[in-house]
This record gives C-alpha cells, sequence and structure tokens, in this order.
C-alpha cells in the first residue's frame, strides 16, 4: 500500500486514477462489457440486474487482461511515440502494483462467471483471456498474424453474455452479432495503424503499415468498413430493432460511415491522419451496443 500511497502523492488522486483507467484501457474494456451485455439480451431473458452483472464481470476481466497486456507490452511501448509515455514504459506505477491489479481483477471477472453464471460463460471468459494475452500479445512482436486471435477475441464478448444467459446452442443471431463485432475490431485496428503509421514504420517490429501503402491501407480500410456496415445491416435485418430514436441514430450513422470514413482518409489529407475515421467507427459501434441493449429494454 505504501507504493499507491507514494505514487499517489506524486501523481495526486486525479492523476492516479487517469494512470489507472489508461491501464486496464478502460475506453475499450467498456466496448466489451457493453458487447456482452448485447449477447446476454439476445439469448432471450430480459434481467436488467444481471445483464448489468454480466456486463460489470466482463468489463473487469477486460480489464484485468488490458493490465496484463500493459505489462507484457512495457517494453514493447516504449519503442513508440504514442504509447512510450504510458504508465509503466514511463515507470510512473510498479509493475509489481500493476500486476496485483490485474490477477485481482481477471480472478473477479472469471470467478464472477463461474459464481453467478454458469461454466460455459467461464469457459468463454477464459478462451478470451487466452486468446489476448497468450496468442495476440507475444504474437504481435513477431507476425501481423496476430490480428487473428486479437480479433476472435473481440468476437468472444457478446458469447459470453450468450452463455450467461442460458444459451449453449449456436444460432445465427449469435454469429451475426460476433461477426459485427469481430469486423469492428479490424476496421478500427486497420484506422488505428494507418493514424499511427509514420511511427510504426521506424521501429523493429512488423506491422500492416510495412506490408502496405499508404493507398493500400486506405483501400483495406474502406473495404473492411463496409463490410462493417453490411454485418450491421444483416444482423438487424435478422434481429430488428423497434422504433426508438436511437434506432434512427443508428440508421443515420450506418449510412454516413462510408462517407465519413472515406472523407477521413482522402478529404482531410494529412490534417486529420484518418482520425475523424477512427472515432466515427468507435462512435458508430456505441450507438449500435446503446440501441440494441436499448430496445431491448423498451416495453
Amino acid at each position: 500500500m505504501s507504493g499507491w500511497r507514494k505514487m499517489r502523492g506524486k501523481a495526486g488522486i486525479n492523476g492516479t486514477a487517469a494512470m489507472i483507467w489508461e491501464l486496464i484501457k478502460a475506453h475499450l474494456s467498456i466496448f466489451i462489457g457493453l458487447s456482452a451485455v448485447s449477447g446476454y439480451y439476445l439469448s432471450g431473458p430480459i434481467d436488467s440486474d444481471r445483464a448489468l452483472m454480466v456486463g460489470l464481470l466482463v468489463f473487469c476481466l477486460a480489464s484485468g487482461a488490458a493490465c496484463l497486456n500493459n505489462i507484457q507490452d512495457r517494453r514493447f511501448d516504449a519503442h513508440f511515440r504514442r504509447t512510450c509515455k504510458r504508465a509503466l514504459p514511463s515507470g510512473r506505477i510498479p509493475v509489481m502494483h500493476a500486476g496485483i491489479l490485474a490477477i485481482g481483477l481477471i480472478t473477479t471477472g472469471l470467478w464472477g462467471l463461474a459464481r453467478y453464471f454458469n461454466w460455459q460463460a467461464f469457459v468463454l471468459g477464459t478462451l478470451s483471456l487466452i486468446c489476448y494475452n497468450a496468442l495476440y500479445t507475444p504474437m504481435k512482436k513477431k507476425t501481423t498474424l496476430a490480428i487473428i486471435p486479437g480479433t476472435v477475441c473481440g468476437m468472444l464478448g457478446p458469447a459470453i453474455g450468450w452463455a450467461a444467459g442460458g444459451e449453449i446452442a449456436i444460432t445465427r443471431e449469435i454469429i451475426s452479432l460476433m461477426v459485427v463485432f469481430g469486423v469492428w475490431q479490424m476496421t478500427h485496428y486497420l484506422l488505428l495503424v494507418f493514424n499511427t503509421r509514420t511511427d510504426i514504420r521506424h521501429t523493429p517490429f512488423p506491422s500492416l503499415a510495412k506490408a502496405f501503402s499508404n493507398i493500400d491501407l486506405r483501400l483495406h480500410i474502406l473495404i473492411w468498413s463496409g463490410i462493417y456496415c453490411m454485418a450491421m445491416i444483416y444482423f438487424l435485418w435478422i434481429s430488428p430493432l423497434r422504433f426508438t430514436p436511437l434506432s434512427v441514430v443508428l440508421a443515420v450513422i450506418i449510412l454516413l460511415t462510408i462517407p465519413i470514413v472515406y472523407l477521413a482518409l482522402y478529404g482531410y489529407g494529412r490534417m486529420t491522419k484518418g482520425n475523424s475515421g477512427f472515432y466515427f467507427i468507435n462512435l458508430s459501434m456505441l450507438v449500435f451496443m446503446t440501441s440494441y441493449i436499448t430496445d431491448a429494454l423498451v416495453v
């Protein structure tokens, strides 16, 4: 505890909270927690308390996995301008304390899934941890194929919620929802690579930024953005939303995805470096999950 007090004394409460938020990649962990809630509602039961519980447990699991990922990547991150100032590469948080936090969060998530839901949800949660920390994290330093287990990990969030709702059968609804998240993960990743391509190309590690030219990267991003839109439309077709204000917003966002990503990549040139496309893709996923969850709660 003395280490945490010393760290808090140097950074202040707000600074410490910001470092922990960064350490657990809270913005992505929240998305993964919401994806589990989406999968839970898709399985049939409308129990808000249990939906909230599975979302929180998956958020804990994702946060712990992200914290462990930061520990594993602390030397790797030091090579990039975007990540070299993070808490672990810069030494602002001791590795031991980050490890304690990671173990606590992972244990809470997995124990809660087994204790309050079922063994299927626990197994899927464990599988997501293996895909992210045992496969994706070490593989990305050696090969661009690391995106495969990384994408699979992103697809398992809704599957955990689906299993937690008591479903074990594989249906086209849950498969299509998992595909939406998998394609979003790929589009999100490609936009991130595009935005940081200059930094990445000066490091010794493999990357799609080195495998593809800027023109090829733009083309791949547009293709995957189109697949992402089609995946969302297909899911809405087989599991339609009722008419709610958010569903209208979602429809507008789907229609705007390709034009906005195109403008981010071509229209603004070097000024934005695709950042607006990156933020819009993430916003679209947030609206997608919020729309479905809200619709499930509307009586």
